[in-house]
């Protein structure tokens, strides 16, 4: 699929004749190709220093439009159903668009770096929409498209640098590589906590772009994604000392390290000790699913996809967890909590 909607994406590029023929059909067309014409000018490439803020200038949402405003971590995928079904030119468009201000939004400060070296390097969930944006958009643009290739150009070298950081020696074993709250203080001053929910969604965006096959050699990118599939793996453990129970699994918080460090070799390297730190108490199992949707401790919306997705990839244990928690004395009541009747768009 993702091969053949850039032929059709070409094709809608030109009006056919018989459109032209419309009233308004032929300014349409002229309108499109000024917006596509200027719309290169957000290419990485084109703009290497840029923000939203201009030449140099910091990262940062874009204003607000009333009531309204985009954000990196909660925006939708504009355009990549539509261009999906249809082809028209003016959703691959909007893609465009949206990498683009995920681009600008970050910013070249804080070691994002420039053009398309440039990552994005701000909350987790950012980073991981962000990866979700421009990643659709790759993955279904058309092939030689100059605004296309420099967005897959940059999210190859995203790839790139996180895998390193996943070879690095000493990095921790729980499958995690970055995670900005802790550094940053947001859940504690004097110990390193962490949001695993945040995790859990850049683990499933991973695996929703590898599925599009963005890259001819997909052997970097799906690397990087089998090892933060370790950590949602890790985190749905059975019992025993060494492991992390499943059933505290979706908790809003846990603690990964005794200080708060950025710096993922610091992090602990065991799901045992992380159990053990978070809660005060060694593991000891437990078959019954904590925590609802309406309390902190019910985070498992993120963590679903993220298993399902390590299990179709084949990730090592995915499938022993899965069946962990699919043999929780609760899964039928919670399967059955209406997750299939609210649509995921």
């Amino acid at each position: 699929m993702g091969r053949a909607v850039p032929d059709l994406g070409r094709r809608c590029a030109r009006v056919p004749l018989g459109d032209r023929q419309r009233p308004g059909a032929e300014q349409l067309r002229h309108h499109l190709e000024r917006q596509r014409d200027q719309a290169a000018g957000a290419c990485p490439s084109d703009r290497p220093d840029w923000s939203l803020f201009g030449s140099a200038g910091g990262g940062g949402n874009p204003p607000a439009a009333g009531t309204l405003q985009w954000e990196a971590a909660h925006h939708g995928s504009g355009g990549f159903l539509a261009y999906l079904i249809t082809g028209d030119y003016v959703h691959l468009e909007t893609m465009e668009a949206q990498a683009a201000t995920c681009y600008l939004s970050a910013g070249s400060g804080y070691g994002r770096g420039f053009g398309t070296a440039r990552d994005f390097l701000g909350q987790t969930r950012g980073e991981a929409w962000s990866e979700r944006t421009v990643g659709q958009l790759v993955g279904i643009g058309p092939s030689g498209d100059a605004i296309v290739e420099d967005y897959r150009a940059m999210l190859q070298n995203i790839g790139a640098r996180w895998l390193a950081v996943a070879q690095t020696p000493g990095i921790n074993r729980l499958g995690y590589l970055y995670d900005y709250d802790i550094a940053s203080g947001a859940h504690s001053t004097t110990v390193g906590i962490v949001a695993p929910w945040q995790q859990h969604f850049w683990m499933q965006t991973l695996g929703a772009i590898s599925d599009l096959e963005h890259f001819a050699d997909m052997t970097t990118w799906n690397a990087f994604r089998d090892h933060l599939y370790t950590g949602v793996v890790g985190i749905l453990g059975g019992a025993g000392t060494s492991e992390f129970g499943h059933a505290r699994a979706a908790g809003y918080t846990m603690r990964i390290a005794d200080t708060p460090t950025g710096d993922p070799g610091a992090w602990y390297d065991s799901w045992g000790m992380v159990y053990e730190r978070s809660f005060g108490m060694p593991n000891a199992g437990g078959d019954e699913m904590l925590g609802r949707s309406t309390i902190p401790t019910g985070y498992w919306g993120n963590l679903l996809p993220a298993i399902a997705y390590a299990v179709d990839d084949g990730a090592p244990g995915a499938a022993a967890a899965w069946a962990r928690l699919t043999a929780s004395s609760n899964w039928s009541t919670f399967a059955g909590s209406g997750f299939a009747d609210t649509p995921l768009w």
